[in-house]
């Protein structure tokens, strides 16, 4: 009998939770890891903060562009 380890998880966005066995099983199941380690997002806020860039994710302030009037 060994101990069994868990790679537990927090969504920095939701707060979403969520134990996986390793590192590789948590990408695997979609989760992001920031390269440090410190920061996560979970499979449904991953997707933002994926390929952004040195800018950052920028929070959509909900208002609707107008391309051009009818």
């Amino acid at each position: 009998m060994g101990i069994e380890k868990f790679y537990r998880l927090t969504c920095e966005d939701c707060s979403t939770k969520g134990e996986y066995s390793d590192k590789d099983d948590a990408l695997a199941w979609g989760w992001a890891i920031a390269y440090g380690g410190k920061k996560c997002y979970c499979p449904k806020c991953a997707p933002k903060h994926r390929n952004t860039g040195r800018g950052g994710f920028k929070k959509e302030t909900g208002k609707q562009l107008i391309i051009g009037e009818i």
